[in-house]
């Protein structure tokens, strides 16, 4: 990626402050307004097409935060270092999936397979880097069997965010949307004692009268390339699905899953809770190991709740004769891969 273009002289550093940056129309905005970046958009062979910011040297200082939104994947390319001391976060939200997530290619499944009913199955987890969990099934003949969550994608691994929860069933709410994707590259290394975040999230709860609840979005994925890679103790790095949502009986009040960036550790967000004896959300990916959302509850006299989101991708790749310094205390979830 490097070798076929000029070296880069920019030598980038946000601190102290929120900076955005979008990778539809490559705007870098901070306290003082935009702040010009060399960037373009190239096509990765697959879709979706991705935004490079090539740079001398990139720099999150503490207190510095970085918010990645768009509908691209950002790769972030350095001929010198890259250190992440402050927050580097491409998760979604409520309103908008995480960049160069829920991409067609992948997603076109994830967390929408209806249960056996002829209704909607309450909404499955997205699917990224593990198993999104099902949907609960209804009951008392209120509401359809859970959605059933897509398999792990059997295509050839390209660089995308995350997946979108399925929807409810029996006019239930949308699923939560998936994590982005962020790409680091450096030639002189990768050093990280801040946080990188790109959390699905939680799927929406039910809100029409016994309606199933939302699934959980998929975490997003994360490449680390370098030379060198230093992981220090105080580092934190998540891509982690998002709860599913409630559903509800009659008119019962259901909440939503937590987002997969609730917490900045490894445990997982909780899935919301059904009104009136109708099922909870299942739970997000949690943990270094497992990868799988977990199942929404079965309604005990309603609707189902949506099933979790799975962890998304966490990739170290580097040179065969180099190996990563990663502190045992530093927090992953879910677990690299080479």
């Amino acid at each position: 990626m490097l070798c076929e273009r000029d070296e880069a002289t920019q030598e980038l550093v946000l601190s102290d402050s929120d900076w955005v940056f979008d990778t539809d129309n490559g705007k870098l905005v901070g306290p003082n307004g935009e702040l010009i970046v060399e960037s373009e958009t190239i096509y990765q062979g697959i879709s979706p097409e991705v935004r490079l910011m090539m740079l001398g040297s990139f720099t999150i200082s503490e207190g510095g935060k970085l918010k990645v939104v768009g509908t691209r994947p950002l790769v972030i390319a350095a001929w010198g270092g890259i250190l992440i001391e402050g927050h580097l976060w491409a998760d979604s939200t409520d309103e908008r999936p995480g960049p160069g997530a829920e991409s067609s290619m992948g997603c076109e499944n994830t967390g929408t397979i209806s249960g056996s009913d002829n209704m909607d199955g309450e909404g499955a987890g997205g699917t990224r880097g593990g198993k999104g969990g099902g949907g609960g099934d209804g009951n008392d003949g209120v509401g359809a069997n859970g959605g059933r969550a897509a398999p792990i994608s059997s295509l050839p691994e390209i660089f995308r965010g995350g997946c979108p929860g399925g929807k409810g069933g029996n006019l239930g709410c949308d699923g939560g949307h998936g994590g982005g994707a962020v790409l680091l590259a450096a030639q002189d290394g990768i050093s990280i004692s801040g946080k990188i975040t790109m959390g699905g999230h939680g799927g929406r709860a039910a809100s029409a009268a016994s309606a199933g609840g939302g699934g959980g979005g998929s975490g997003g994925m994360l490449i680390l390339a370098a030379d060198g890679l230093l992981v220090d103790e105080s580092a934190v790095i998540l891509a982690k699905g998002g709860g599913g949502g409630g559903g509800t009986t009659g008119n019962g009040i259901a909440f939503p899953g937590k987002s997969g960036n609730l917490s900045l550790d490894t445990s997982p967000a909780p899935g919301g809770e059904g009104a009136n004896g109708a099922g909870k959300g299942g739970a997000g990916s949690g943990g270094s190991q497992d990868s799988s959302g977990r199942k929404g509850g079965n309604g005990d006299s309603g609707s189902g709740g949506g099933g979790g989101g799975s962890a998304g991708i966490i990739r170290i790749d580097l040179p065969a004769a180099s190996s990563p310094s990663i502190s045992p205390t530093a927090l992953f979830s879910p677990a690299y891969r080479p």
